[in-house]
Parts: structure tokens; C-alpha cells; sequence
């Protein structure tokens, strides 16, 4: 999977809400089964925390790309 991807991945799973209870949708009588919805909603889940997991250690294996600002720096210090 292209590097781009798995970044917007990470973001998407890092805007997760921490728990069903901490929602906005606490006051359902019942949260919400990823296994049966598809969608992994919450941080406090099992399901989160294996694709979580899994997507660390894929792009563990990336080779990092400084951004902007990191190149930034390393021409100002160049210049010192």
C-alpha cells in the first residue's frame, strides 16, 4: 500500500473517540460492534488496537522523509 495511504489511515484511526462511553452517543443503550458495523469507532477497542498496531509496523519499515520545516532546519544549521 502507497506510504500517502497508510499515512491518511493513521490519521483517520488517530481521530477516533477515545471510548462509547466518552462519545456523543453515550446515552445509546448499547455501543456499537465493529465486527458487525465494519467501522472501528473507538480507541478502547481490540479491533483499533490491532490496526493500530499493524499500521506502526508497517510504517515502521518506511524509510522517514523530513518535511518541510525539518529541511528548514537542516539548512540553518548548515549555515551556522
Amino acid at each position: 500500500m502507497h506510504t500517502g495511504s497508510l499515512l491518511s489511515r493513521l490519521q483517520l484511526l488517530q481521530k477516533c473517540e477515545v471510548s462509547f462511553d466518552w462519545s456523543d452517543r453515550a446515552g445509546m443503550p448499547e455501543a456499537p460492534d465493529p465486527a458487525l458495523t465494519g467501522f472501528l469507532e473507538f480507541k478502547n477497542t481490540s479491533a483499533w488496537a490491532k490496526a493500530y498496531g499493524d499500521l506502526k509496523k508497517i510504517l515502521a519499515t518506511r524509510e522517514h522523509l523530513p518535511t518541510a520545516a525539518e529541511r528548514e532546519t537542516r539548512r540553518k544549521d548548515r549555515g551556522r
